[in-house]
């Protein structure tokens, strides 16, 4: 487990691995946590990008800055995944007022000048919500996991699940990068009729 401790009410960082995933070097900035992952089985090392990208626009717009400089770093393989705090378009947003089509030009941006691809989730299509009554409520999926495409052809199989949480407004992302692998303890039993 790795923390990032948040400023204040805004921000904060939380990236969970499982015991047998071996990273072998743990980076992080304001607004990252980078994660050097040793797969043998695929015989590579890949980076597992986890942001928090800000909510103002122009600040995000240097973040998007910043990833693309270190993503020369990281190499062909990559993922980026969070609360990158933006959306494509207005399909990926329910409720408010939809925006202009200008003010989705920075994101789409971001994801085509470094090659990313969206692998798709399971779960619910839209992964933060105002949690407003009265008509007022407005849901965005602002959590994605992004992959370079070298990576998706390591990792073609790879699943993105979004796991509704009740305590925040965003919901938990789940990478499985070998779904079907898991070896399932069977389950106790008293009598086994």
């Amino acid at each position: 487990m790795f923390v990032v401790n948040p400023v204040g009410r805004v921000g904060g960082l939380v990236v969970i691995w499982k015991e047998e995933l071996k990273v072998k070097k743990k980076l992080f900035t304001s607004f990252t946590v980078e994660l050097l992952i040793e797969d043998s089985e695929a015989k590579i090392e890949w980076w597992c990008i986890c942001a928090y990208a800000s909510a103002d626009a122009r600040i995000r717009k240097g973040q998007w800055e910043v990833v693309k400089r270190r993503g020369s770093l990281w190499g062909w393989f990559w993922a980026i995944m969070g609360d990158l705090n933006d959306i494509t378009s207005n399909e990926e947003k329910w409720g408010g007022n939809p925006r202009v089509e200008i003010r989705f030009q920075d994101f789409n941006h971001f994801i085509n000048s470094n090659d990313l691809v969206d692998i798709g989730y399971d779960g619910i299509p839209r992964t933060w919500c105002n949690n407003w009554g009265n008509g007022g409520e407005v849901k965005k999926m602002l959590d994605r996991i992004l992959e370079t495409k070298d990576w998706v052809g390591k990792f073609g199989k790879a699943k993105c699940t979004h796991v509704e949480m009740v305590a925040s407004d965003h919901c938990m992302l789940v990478l499985d990068i070998k779904p079907g692998m898991r070896k399932w303890k069977r389950r106790f039993m008293f009598d086994k009729r």
